[in-house]
């Protein structure tokens, strides 16, 4: 199994560290956890934070801070295209296959097929931005470290970056992140990439790289959905699309092809 698949085992060995360090600090550890629309969706979600619940329980000289997040229309939609959430009614199918039904361990193998990009801004501030980038890949794939930050560096190149950003995303500046978010949404072969960033909807600069990126996808057979908040987005104007929809009151509907 891969070390990336294991969050609670270095959590507990980075507060181990910190008591060694000065026994009498007192920790708070604050966990965000997204609060379903419906009550039976609840099973599907948090459960990372259930078990670093119930590991810091009984640490002496710990507290622990919930902190709940509501989710958007648009977050909605994204979290139900990577099965993070039950529809309401019906179901939903991502590359040929049904989310509903489907283990823990086959719904992971899944979503390696599936990059995403939803905002660097929101990454941890203490991770370096170089590890959020490779870490999913490393986590799905047996690929080694250097193979897989080797592909990360030539792709943020394409992006305009000199290689990747070595601090946490609190030192980097923002144009920077959502570069090194399209590195991370676009490493290795994914078969569908699901975009939303605001930030990134302004950057022109990027418009030829995300066209690039975009047609590589398509000409494997892949599909990219792109949630903008307009279609006159600078970073989307050099994108062909073959489909135009509105989100709206929790459905979709066609829309008019851009100009």
């Amino acid at each position: 199994m891969s070390p990336y698949r294991s969050l609670l085992a270095p959590m507990l060995s980075y507060l181990d560290a910190i008591d060694d360090g000065d026994p009498a600090r007192p920790i708070v550890v604050v966990l965000a956890e997204f609060v379903p629309r419906h009550w039976w969706d609840a099973t599907l979600h948090n459960q990372t934070a259930l078990r670093l619940k119930l590991a810091l329980f009984t640490r002496p000289n710990t507290s622990v801070i919930d902190v709940p997040y509501h989710l958007g229309d648009a977050e909605d939609f994204v979290d139900l295209c990577l099965g993070m959430v039950e529809p309401a009614g019906g179901e939903v199918h991502c590359l040929g296959r049904p989310w509903r039904g489907q283990g823990y361990h086959a719904m992971l193998a899944h979503r390696s097929r599936i990059g995403s990009l939803v905002g660097a801004q929101s990454w941890p501030g203490h991770v370096p931005v170089a590890e959020m980038v490779v870490a999913p890949r490393l986590y799905h794939t047996g690929e080694t470290e250097e193979t897989v930050l080797a592909e990360a560096t030539d792709l943020a190149r394409r992006f305009g970056l000199p290689g990747l950003p070595t601090g946490a995303h609190t030192t980097v500046r923002l144009p920077d992140l959502a570069r090194a978010a399209c590195v991370a949404a676009f490493i290795g072969t994914p078969e569908l990439v699901v975009i939303r960033d605001r930030l990134l909807e302004g950057m022109a600069e990027l418009g030829t790289p995300m066209a690039q990126a975009i047609g590589g996808v398509q000409d494997r057979g892949g599909a990219v959905l792109w949630l903008l908040r307009s279609l006159a987005a600078p970073a989307a104007r050099s994108v062909a699309a073959d489909h135009v929809l509105r989100l709206r009151d929790r459905s979709l509907a066609p829309m008019g092809r851009r100009p």
